[in-house]
């Protein structure tokens, strides 16, 4: 949710400074810089990144433009990159959305920049329609002929609701070009239990030659008596032997207070035709409830006994802010804990997080991991470390600044929960969107910035991530009226 008060004083982040040491005399040298510009609502509307030249000179080589309505709602989005030749901004994509009066997104068309004509070309357009109850109902895309220059018919999906407003079926259609009509493609229908929680969600695609609905995959959730999940399932059906072939599942627990202090993850055995543990993450909280520690341990088939693989322990100051984590590896040759690394943050204490305006995006360090509070107050500094010859050695340092800005306008409230599991991430990584489904963009970013994923989908989307090298990733969930959602990703 993203809430705006009338004539509130707070602080925007301006910039963020990014540097690391000089290899040869240890000084900070500073490369890259991100600038931020807001409306009087604290909306983004210019997002730019320079780097820093041979001469010493700020040179901007991305940028990200936003617009909005009267009622604070994301009708514009376009990126743009530095053209050195031309010493000019070149378009790279645009979107432009339009929302009802409910805020609800109706239409988004999607540009692309072209060289030849300088200018902006259509290349996809989504259109939407809502119940009187604001539940998303038809979906229905198109690509732009270039040489008819008219929108094409691609795919559409139909959502259908229970009486609770439960999300029932999915049914997705494309466009057959023969006999120019809507064809039946896949369905998704779902079920659930009395408290109506997702229980089963089964994944069907009709076959074209027999006209009959083939169900080629499921996923399974069990919760406790609090509705806390305790059990995700993804299988897949085996056309050869006729059954269900597990992909992926994981278990969780929790304590007295809904905090998940223990989450097992585990592979499908096709020989056993059982699952096998793969592995478990053991997380440990203080009195507040703050993750202070956390263990991954992967399980042995050979010795059939966990081992020891990864732990972080990180400590809280008195202001409820992380203010260092330490990061472990084992060792399986000696059979000790030996440290990689470590985070140092320094704080504004004088700024409570509800007094700051800024993107979460630029907050990026290894504690995305244990979620996007482990700051209660104005970050001013964050630096990262790896440990080497028993010494500690500076890698990465990231600087903050800010400035005072009057709020001005009406409430705005964007509902919608984000899941993304499992994270960690060995295979594959899900991304779910519950609450009403919209237009969605998701973008991908490696340690380095660079964008290594650009995909759109509704409520669901599943990812490979068996081809990424393994690191920290940070995530950008962008839509028309879903101002941003944030966060990192493991891939082991």
């Amino acid at each position: 949710m993203y809430a705006v008060t009338e004539n509130a004083l707070k602080q925007k982040l301006d910039s963020v400074l990014y540097g690391m040491p000089n290899s040869s005399t240890g000084e900070i040298e500073f490369g890259g810089k991100v600038c931020l510009e807001y409306n009087s609502r604290g909306q983004v509307t210019l997002i730019t990144y320079f780097e820093l030249d041979e001469f010493g000179h700020w040179i901007g080589w991305d940028k990200e433009e936003n617009s909005y309505d009267a009622n604070g709602y994301l009708t514009g989005h376009s990126e743009y990159e530095w053209d050195t030749d031309l010493n000019d901004w070149i378009g790279d994509e645009k979107r432009e959305y339009t929302v009802d009066a409910n805020g609800n997104s109706t239409r988004s068309i999607r540009y692309f920049w072209n060289d030849d004509t300088n200018d902006w070309q259509k290349n996809s357009k989504h259109e939407t329609e809502f119940s009187q109850n604001g539940k998303m109902t038809l979906n229905i895309y198109y690509n732009w002929d270039y040489s008819s220059q008219t929108w094409e018919n691609t795919t559409k999906t139909e959502y259908s609701y229970d009486s609770n407003n439960n999300l029932t079926v999915m049914d997705t259609y494309y466009w057959d070009e023969e006999s120019g009509q809507w064809a039946h493609l896949n369905k998704m229908e779902n079920t659930y239990d009395a408290k109506g929680s997702l229980i089963l969600a089964t994944f069907s695609f009709k076959d074209i030659s027999t006209g009959q609905w083939t169900t080629h995959s499921k996923e399974e959730y069990a919760y406790n008596s609090d509705g806390l999940e305790t059990m995700y399932a993804d299988y897949s059906w085996d056309i050869l032997t006729s059954q269900w072939v597990g992909d992926y599942k994981s278990e969780s627990l929790y304590d007295a207070v809904g905090n998940m202090i223990q989450n097992t993850w585990y592979d499908w055995n096709k020989e056993t035709g059982n699952w096998v543990e793969d592995g478990k993450s053991e997380i440990g909280y203080n009195t507040e409830g703050k993750i202070i520690s956390n263990t991954v341990f992967r399980w042995d088939g050979d010795s059939n006994q966990w081992m020891n693989d990864y732990k972080a322990e990180l400590s809280i100051d008195a202001y409820g802010n992380y203010e260092n984590a330490t990061y472990y590896d084992w060792d399986v040759i000696i059979s000790e804990w030996f440290i990689t690394g470590k985070e140092e943050f320094t704080y504004n204490n004088a700024y409570i997080i509800n007094d700051i305006v800024s993107p979460e995006l630029f907050y990026y360090t290894e504690l995305w991991f244990f979620g996007t509070d482990y700051y209660s107050h104005m970050l001013l500094e964050a630096k990262q470390y790896f440990y080497e010859n028993d010494t500690w050695e500076l890698s990465i340092i990231q600087r903050y600044f800010y400035s005072e800005i009057q709020i001005s306008g009406s409430e705005i409230n964007q509902p919608g929960i984000l899941s993304v599991y499992p994270n960690p991430a060995d295979e594959n990584l899900n991304f779910y969107w519950a609450d009403n489904p919209h237009e969605l963009n998701l973008q991908i970013f490696n340690n380095l910035g660079q964008t290594v994923l650009n995909k759109n989908f509704t409520d669901k989307l599943t990812i490979k991530t068996s081809d990424f090298p393994a690191g920290l990733y940070v995530y950008k969930i962008t839509g028309s009226n879903i101002l941003q959602k944030t966060g990192k990703i493991i891939v082991r």
